[in-house]
């Protein structure tokens, strides 16, 4: 079943959850599965009711004091804008995410998001560049290949588009060739369709 499958799986179950939690008093259970149906209804085209969702379940959330996996919950709410093309609020929103939980797990991809938006922004190349800099970064010195897997990617497509394909090739591909395993998932598949397009 692929990842885009697995979405529509999400919404259905985190309804039940939401019901199961209501019903038995537990705040921090229907803050997560409001957040969880706002990211399946923003995968599934539903932006608008899913950006809703996901502020309404970070509001939630933060209300339970909790502040572990804030990140996470933040970065789903500035894709869920971005996707409705609202950059300047998807950015704020990275931005809140960052102050709210700097040394978080999920911090290279914050940053790696940053750097895809202030690219669509526009932004001066100076900033697009440090910020998936700093992601990649991060990511090594976390041990999260993943994580730099995909900021590596999105850094090369944009230097790609910045005519800078040599350099974005010396970048990905000998990351792209320690992975050992797990060829079948998104982020390798995109970096190896990258990687064809770079030769």
């Amino acid at each position: 079943m692929t990842a885009r499958a697995n979405i529509f799986f999400r919404r259905p179950i985190a309804e039940s959850h939401i019901q199961l939690a209501t019903e038995q008093q537990f705040p921090f259970y229907v803050a997560m599965g409001t957040l969880y149906r706002g990211w399946a209804l923003a995968e599934q085209g539903y932006g608008e009711e899913g950006v809703a969702q996901l502020r309404e379940g970070g509001t939630a959330y933060v209300a339970t004091g909790l502040r572990l996996g804030l990140g996470f919950h933040l970065r789903l709410l500035a894709e869920g804008q971005a996707q409705l093309g609202a950059l300047a609020d998807a950015l704020g929103t990275v931005e809140d995410a960052l102050g709210a939980a700097p040394e978080e797990v999920w911090k290279p991809e914050l940053l790696r998001l940053r750097g895809d938006l202030l690219a669509r922004q526009g932004a001066e190349a100076s900033s697009v560049e440090a910020s998936y800099r700093e992601a990649m970064d991060l990511a090594r010195r976390h041990g999260a290949k993943a994580f730099e897997l995909r900021a590596t990617t999105s850094f090369g497509r944009w230097l790609q588009a910045q005519g800078r394909a040599a350099e974005a090739r010396d970048l990905l591909a000998p990351l792209y060739a320690s992975f050992t395993e797990g060829f079948d998932t998104r982020d390798l598949v995109e970096a190896k369709a990258l990687l064809a397009e770079l030769a």
